[in-house]
């Protein structure tokens, strides 16, 4: 089974990224928002969490942070910069 990566942030934003995942063979499942990447975090065996630094300038991360610590706390996470404004390393660090 390939390994399944969970992208939270909108599709438009992943769209070149996601699109090299799969080409390497990764399986990406886009979600909008956090409470949609929550909803998911059970049903799929995702294996990693990739997060838009955006999105946690936007709107912060405490729903998908619960939600990890008590379904996967061992669940690696990566947050990505793809552009504009975010927050810095420490700021993501600490959200987490």
């Amino acid at each position: 089974m390939n390994e399944q990566i969970l992208c939270i942030g909108g599709t438009t934003r992943w769209q070149s990224g996601g699109r090299e995942l799969e080409e390497s063979g990764y399986v990406v499942v886009h979600a909008a928002e956090e409470w949609e990447a929550s909803r998911l975090l059970k049903p799929c065996p995702i294996n990693v969490v990739s997060i838009d630094s955006k999105l946690m300038a936007d709107f912060g991360v405490a729903e998908i942070r619960a939600d990890l610590k008590d379904t996967s706390p061992h669940l690696p996470v990566v947050l990505v910069q793809t552009g504009g404004a975010g927050p810095n390393g420490q700021q993501c660090a600490r959200a987490l």
